[in-house]
């Protein structure tokens, strides 16, 4: 557990990065942003989620099985571009905030009994690089690839992707690795 305020910082920042579950949903957020024809909507309904699922975690509220919906998470989010829905605000938007507090949630774990000064600049690093990598996913994604249809083999390829790391990571979970 991080006990200064740069431990929390850098905590925030590289929980949400280094985790493939959560990184690998952030990816699709942005990707989900970029599609859905949002702009940042869907990134924020997202980040603030997630940050209010870390102050219910802080708060000591126990919800069992987190990681495993965390997972489950990334399964529905493939499962959306592989089928060609990666368009659709209105599935994106709701699933956006749930799964936000989902991921804040477990994001939570990491800070579970520290001082209110330490959450804060972990709650500040994961507020940051949730916004860099799905602001930066969402612009490569409109800009440099010009990937504007949720149809495309792209997409549809990334779903099956993200798909299959989810089940993996679920797969790794009920196994108990």
């Amino acid at each position: 557990m991080p006990t200064n305020f740069f431990e929390g910082l850098l905590s925030g920042i590289t929980h949400p990065a280094l985790g493939l579950d959560h990184l690998t949903f952030m990816v699709v957020i942005g990707l989900a942003a970029a599609l859905a024809n949002t702009s940042l909507l869907v990134i924020v309904c997202f980040a603030a989620a997630a940050l209010v699922g870390i102050v219910v975690h802080a708060a000591n509220f126990d919800f069992g099985y987190s990681e495993q919906l965390v997972a489950i998470s990334v399964i529905i989010a493939g499962l959306l571009l592989l089928t060609g829905y990666g368009s659709k605000r209105w599935i994106w938007l709701p699933f956006a905030v749930i799964a936000g507090l989902i991921h804040g949630y477990a994001f939570g774990e990491t800070i579970l009994g520290a001082n209110p000064d330490v959450t804060s600049a972990y709650m500040a690093g994961v507020l940051g690089i949730v916004v860099a990598i799905t602001v930066t996913v969402m612009l490569a994604t409109s800009k440099v690839l010009k990937v504007a249809d949720a149809q495309s083999i792209f997409v549809r390829t990334a779903g099956g992707v993200v798909a299959a790391i989810g089940f993996y990571l679920l797969i790794g979970l009920l196994h108990g690795e």
